[in-house]
């Protein structure tokens, strides 16, 4: 693959994650969201943060592909462990909420 397309797909990709993070900061800055959800928001930025670092360093598109699923299989982790918390914390507002 010539290079010029692989330092355009890798452009590519730093623009997307760098929407994705403006796009999730939004969401998180909206007036109806949780503060529940500002462990989610720190957490997903990290991550965001350590992959542009990684896509700054890669030399190949095939590299970016890698780092990208790494990102995701990270992504859909911290989501999970966040909805845990959420669903733990509404299961002890409920339980102060019966005393």
């Amino acid at each position: 693959m010539p290079q010029a397309w692989e330092d355009a797909m890798e452009a590519d990709e730093k623009i997307r994650l760098e929407n994705w993070i403006s796009a999730w900061e939004n969401e998180a800055g909206k007036p109806d969201s949780s503060d529940l959800h500002e462990p989610m928001n720190v957490e997903m930025r990290k991550i965001a943060t350590a992959v542009l670092d990684d896509l700054s360093k890669t030399t190949s598109f095939y590299d970016a592909e890698r780092l990208n699923k790494k990102a995701n299989d990270e992504l859909a982790t911290a989501k999970e462990r966040c909805r845990e918390a959420i669903d733990s914390v509404s299961e002890s507002s409920r339980g102060l909420n019966r005393l």
